[in-house]
């Protein structure tokens, strides 16, 4: 039986939610009126999945959903907002949600988000015997369909073992490129989605050209792409990172019209000791000075 935290400032919710995941047999050890109170009882149950209410008064879910993965990489949060394509959803998976609930809730949207956590959930023994049922969903899981580079979900599993080398070796370093498209979402707006999603998979094709086979490139959420590059590599992350710059500004789309776009990459190395949640946000923060 999953043992779940509930982390929701309206008590309406608090109660509505233990109520739908007790009826589906989870077992609700606890719930939560804010993100600090979340942050305390996550440290004392350790539960095996947390629902994170994304705005809150004080500490925001995003912020108690950092501090809680920055202690504990395993922990399985799911974020709760009445907005799916709000910008915090989307920091919120970059940063290690493993998804979102949509408002107004519903048995069928949490047993949707549960099985993206947990794929074996529902399943009978027999269907958990199927190992050729398991591959594929692990297949499916880390690449991204759009753009075949890895998803966010597998850069959170596999980069952590990667900066554990590097805490346990200095030679083996570590570094990251954050790229950001501008204007995404006003080009889908005037034009199409459709349009936006070429653009990304241009985006994407620039950025196989470009890298080594031994990066790991990774696509974060709707406008933003991440490369992680190993080892002595990490002393060419500026001509990198220029060839993606200049690459990516040289895509030609009729929804560009005589534009060129704009990309803004972030350059950072990791630091012996970083955890995973600050290597990223340093990112961030060099996305934004660029």
């Amino acid at each position: 039986m999953l043992s779940v935290l509930i982390v929701d400032d309206s008590s309406t919710i608090r109660k509505m939610l233990s109520a739908l995941l007790s009826d589906m047999n989870f077992n609700v050890v606890a719930t939560a009126a804010s993100g600090d109170e979340g942050i305390k009882l996550y440290n004392e149950y350790r539960p095996n999945l947390v629902t994170m209410d994304i705005n809150m008064p004080g500490i925001t879910g995003i912020e108690a959903l950092k501090k809680i993965r920055d202690k504990y990489k395993d922990a399985n949060i799911l974020m709760l907002t009445s907005r799916g394509e709000d910008q915090l959803v989307v920091e919120s998976i970059k940063y290690g949600a493993k998804g979102y609930i949509l408002k107004p809730l519903n048995k069928g949207k949490i047993e949707k988000a549960v099985l993206n956590i947990f794929p074996d959930i529902f399943k009978t023994d027999e269907e958990k015997k199927d190992e050729e049922s398991q591959i594929k969903n692990y297949e499916s899981s880390i690449k991204d369909t759009l753009t075949n580079l890895y998803t966010v979900q597998y850069m959170h599993h596999t980069i952590q073992h990667l900066i554990e080398m590097h805490d346990r070796s200095e030679e083996f370093a570590v570094g990251l490129l954050i790229i950001k498209i501008n204007d995404l979402d006003k080009i889908a707006a005037e034009s199409s989605t459709i349009e936006r999603d070429i653009i990304l998979t241009q985006t994407a094709d620039k950025i196989h050209e470009t890298i080594r086979t031994t990066d790991i490139a990774v696509r974060l959420n709707s406008d933003e792409f991440a490369i992680f590059v190993l080892g002595s590599a990490t002393k060419d992350m500026n001509t990198i990172a220029n060839r993606l710059k200049f690459g990516i500004e040289e895509i030609k789309n009729k929804a560009i019209n005589e534009n060129s776009l704009k990309a803004r990459i972030g350059v950072v190395i990791h630091q012996k000791e970083e955890k995973l949640i600050s290597f990223i946000e340093r990112a961030d923060l060099a996305v934004i000075q660029a």
